[in-house]
């Protein structure tokens, strides 16, 4: 297995999130994912499986020094493993697809065309 360099991938994926166009779902890029204390786990195991398919190999991308590498079957289990709720990014290991989560409680997904 590749030993992940978690501070080159952080660099690359916030790079390409200035080029991303974010998509809109009823009006708005952000749909409600929890309540600011808690992740509503079905809405956001959903919504990461319908944007990046079950075995997709992804990066949970925290800061610079934290990022996952896992595939998207497993982005929210892993995120549940946390003690705390935190902004964070999915990105595809392409840099083409990204998913932002927020702390509030809201998610919003786009691509880099």
């Amino acid at each position: 297995m590749k030993v992940l360099d978690s501070k080159k991938v952080y660099i690359a994926c916030h790079h390409y999130l200035k080029l991303v166009n974010w998509r809109s779902v009823d009006g708005s890029e952000w749909i409600y994912v929890g309540d600011g204390t808690s992740l509503k786990g079905s809405i956001l195991d959903d919504f990461v499986k319908s944007f990046f398919g079950d075995d997709e190999g992804v990066y949970i991308v925290v800061n610079r020094s934290t990022v996952h590498q896992t595939n998207a079957q497993t982005v929210a289990s892993h995120i549940f493993r946390k003690r705390e709720f935190f902004d964070f990014t999915v990105c595809d290991q392409g840099y083409s697809r990204f998913l932002q989560v927020s702390k509030i409680g809201v998610a919003r997904r786009g691509c880099v065309d």
